[in-house]
């Protein structure tokens, strides 16, 4: 059981990992699901992009790539943010913040998010982002041959 990080999701999106790396992931885990913190950081770099100033977007582009985030929703399950993903997104953002462990609040979203629903391993392109937090183990993707 594995959860893909956002940065993982945006390289499959964007078709930036081989149908053979993608696959590798597949055949590797029984099962990958991604966060609802994760789907919305994918939504959010969207819309940031038609809605920024004195930039023309393609629509086309646009449309293909929500379709593409729509795609990925249905192929993966999306784990709820909940009470209890509040709480112990809480609980690991205080901790590392009291010990001088600076953390991005939606790194701890995401983990939070899956360690409420009995996920304690992440792919990422990002380790440094989540291997300071207690018990989460970080997978880097793209994974070695």
């Amino acid at each position: 059981m594995i959860v893909i990080d956002t940065t993982v999701a945006i390289s499959i999106i964007h078709q930036k990992i081989s149908n053979l790396q993608f696959k590798k992931i597949i055949t590797t885990e029984e099962n990958i699901v991604i966060t609802a913190p994760s789907m919305y950081e994918i939504y959010y770099g969207l819309f940031k992009l038609k809605r920024k100033k004195g930039q023309n977007i393609n629509e086309k582009k646009w449309n293909q790539e929500l379709v593409s985030i729509q795609k990925l929703s249905k192929v993966l399950s999306v784990l709820p943010y909940t009470l209890e993903s509040a709480r112990i997104s809480a609980d690991i953002y205080t901790e590392l913040v009291s010990k001088g462990i600076s953390i991005d609040l939606f790194d701890c979203f995401i983990a939070g998010t899956a360690l409420s629903h009995n996920y304690n391993r992440i792919l990422t392109e990002n380790v440094k982002h989540f291997e300071r937090i207690p018990n989460f183990n970080c997978i880097k993707f793209p994974l070695k041959d």
